[in-house]
C-alpha cells in the first residue's frame, strides 16, 4: 500500500477547526515554522500600544511562567541563550587554564564562550544512537583542572543527565545544561532544564518555543542568579540583596536584558508549546513508520526519556554522498525542508585546528600546557556525524 505523505502532514498544522492556533497565510516558499497566530499578533500589537518597549513587566511575567513550566524556583531573562551562556559561565566561577567537557555535536555558543574566560574546552565522545556525552567518556577525560560539564539536549534528544549529574557530584564538578533544542523534553516525570546548576534555553526563531531572539537561564540556586544580574542586567542589580548592590550605577559591563517584545512572543509561544509538540510527534512518528529501518539510521532517546522534535534526523545505512544529495533535493521539491545535518563537528573546525583557540585563551590569562591541543578524535562523534 503506498501513503501519501503531504506537507501538512510534517510541518504540524493544526486542523482548520483549531481557531485559536490558526496560523497566518504565509508565502508558499517560506518556512512553516513559527506558525504565527493571531494571539501572537494581538500581542506584539498590546506590548506596542504600552510603549514600554524596554521595560521589564512582560519580561518577568515570562521568567515567572517559564520556570515554572520547567519546575524551578529561579529564572533571568536574556537577550540571546548565547549571552545566558557566558553569564552562566561567569556565575559558575570558571577561570583561566580550567578545563570543560563538552561534546564537538553542537552549536558553537554551547562552546567557544569558555575560550573567552581563558578556560579551555576539553571535547568528549558521544553516544552511538544520539549525540548525548557517553558517562564512560566522560571519566576518562576528567584531569585535575576539570571544573564542569556542558550537557546538550541536541535535537529535542535528553542526554543520560542523571547519569552525568552523579559523575559531576562524584568529583565536585558543576553541570550547564544546554536545553536550547529541548524545551517540554523529558527525563522521568522531570523536564530537562531541571537538573544542572545552571541551564540556558533559546528562543531564537527557529526553535520550539519562538520569540524572535531570547535566551532564559534557570536555576535552584539564588546566588547563581544574583551573579548572572551583575553579568548583564545592570538594572536588576538595586534589587539584589547583597554586597555587590553598589555596582548598580556601572554593572559589569555588559548588557543583556530581554526585549518586552520578544518576551510577549514568548508567552504566547509558550502557551502553545504542548500542543506543536504533540503535532510535532505525531507527523514525525508517522513519518518513521513510513521508512524502512533496514535502510534507515534513527536517533534514539535514552530509556525512560521523553524527546521533543527540534529537528528530525536520518542516517542512511549505505548510500554514496551523491545519493544523499539527490534524496534531500527529491524532498526539497516534494516541500519539504531537508538538509545535511547543519553543525560541523567544533573540534574539526578552523578554530580548534589553527592555534587561534590558544591565542584566545592564553589572552585572557591562560598558561596553556603545551602538549594540550585538539588533534585526537572522536570515533563515535564522527561516525554519527
Amino acid at each position: 500500500m503506498r501513503v501519501k505523505l503531504t506537507l501538512a502532514d510534517l510541518s504540524g498544522l493544526p486542523e482548520g477547526s483549531f481557531v485559536r492556533y490558526t496560523p497566518i497565510k504565509m508565502r508558499a516558499s517560506q518556512n512553516p515554522w513559527p506558525i504565527v497566530s493571531f494571539k501572537h499578533v494581538a500581542a506584539v500589537m498590546a506590548e506596542t500600544l504600552k510603549g514600554d518597549w524596554s521595560g521589564l513587566a512582560t519580561v518577568r511575567e515570562f521568567e515567572a511562567r517559564f520556570k515554572n513550566y520547567i519546575g524551578l524556583p529561579y529564572a533571568l531573562g536574556f537577550c540571546n541563550g548565547t549571552s545566558a551562556i557566558y553569564s552562566a559561565l561567569f556565575a559558575l566561577d570558571l577561570k583561566p587554564g580550567e578545563e570543560v567537557l563538552v561534546p564537538a555535536a553542537t552549536f558553537w555558543a554551547s562552546v567557544v564562550p569558555i575560550l573567552q574566560f581563558g578556560a579551555l574546552p576539553v571535547f568528549v565522545d558521544c553516544e552511538d544512537r544520539q549525540y548525548g556525552l557517553d558517562p564512560e567518556e566522560i571519566e576518562k577525560k576528567i584531569t585535575d583542572q576539570t571544573r564542569g560539564i556542558v550537557v546538550v539536549h541536541l535535537w529535542g534528544i535528553p542526554s543520560r543527565i542523571k547519569e552525568i549529574k552523579k559523575i559531576a557530584d562524584k568529583y565536585g564538578l558543576w553541570v550547564l545544561e544546554d536545553a536550547s533544542h529541548a524545551h517540554g523534553a523529558k527525563v522521568g516525570d522531570e523536564r530537562v532544564g531541571r537538573f544542572g546548576d545552571i541551564s540556558v534555553f533559546s528562543f531564537q526563531t527557529s526553535k520550539l518555543c519562538p520569540a524572535g531572539e531570547g535566551g532564559m537561564a534557570l536555576s535552584a540556586h539564588l546566588s547563581l542568579i544574583e551573579k548572572m544580574v551583575l553579568y548583564g542586567h545592570y538594572e536588576r542589580i538595586p534589587e539584589l540583596k547583597t554586597e555587590f548592590h553598589g555596582l548598580a550605577a556601572t554593572g559589569l559591563g555588559y548588557k543583556f536584558r530581554m526585549s518586552a517584545l520578544s518576551a510577549v512572543l514568548g508567552l504566547v509561544s509558550l502557551s502553545q508549546l504542548d500542543h506543536w509538540n504533540r503535532k510535532r510527534k505525531e507527523r514525525y512518528e508517522k513519518l518513521t513508520s513510513l521508512l524502512d529501518p533496514k535502510k534507515n539510521g534513527f536517533l534514539l532517546s535514552p530509556a525512560g526519556t521523553e524527546r521533543v522534535y527540534y529537528e528530525y534526523h536520518l542516517r542512511y545505512a549505505s548510500a554514496a554522498p551523491d545519493q544523499i544529495d539527490a534524496r534531500i533535493e527529491a524532498l526539497n521539491r516534494a516541500g519539504i525542508s531537508a538538509q545535511r545535518t547543519r553543525y560541523p563537528l567544533l573540534h574539526q573546525q578552523p578554530l580548534f585546528t589553527s592555534t587561534l583557540w590558544r591565542e584566545i585563551a592564553e589572552r585572557k590569562g591562560a598558561r596553556v600546557p603545551q602538549d594540550f591541543n585538539y588533534s585526537g578524535s572522536l570515533p563515535v562523534t564522527e561516525k554519527m556525524a
